[in-house]
């Protein structure tokens, strides 16, 4: 039961809804949503230019100057995923 309840958390939280692989570089939107900084930034070369919506929640997301890397990261979710790597 608990391997069952981690695969929930895992699949759940720790799993980007983009590309559907465990986090590469979380970063987090302004609506809390958390995606891969690389399939953000692939998100973004398909959109008109400096323009990015959440692709859950689809809420306009404003970019600082330096694009999606100077988006805040998810260390909340970095961590778990790095605990999480480290049982047996």
């Amino acid at each position: 039961m608990a391997s069952s309840a981690m695969t929930e958390l895992t699949d759940e939280f720790l799993v980007c809804q983009i590309c559907l692989e465990d986090f590469k570089q979380p970063k987090v939107l302004p609506c809390l949503h958390t995606f891969c900084r690389p399939c953000l930034e692939k998100l973004l070369a398909t959109e008109p230019v400096g323009k990015l919506n959440c692709p859950t929640c689809r809420q306009d997301v404003p970019l600082p100057e330096n694009g999606v890397k100077g988006l805040k990261s998810n260390f909340l979710v970095g961590k778990l995923h790095d605990i999480l790597q480290e049982e047996p």
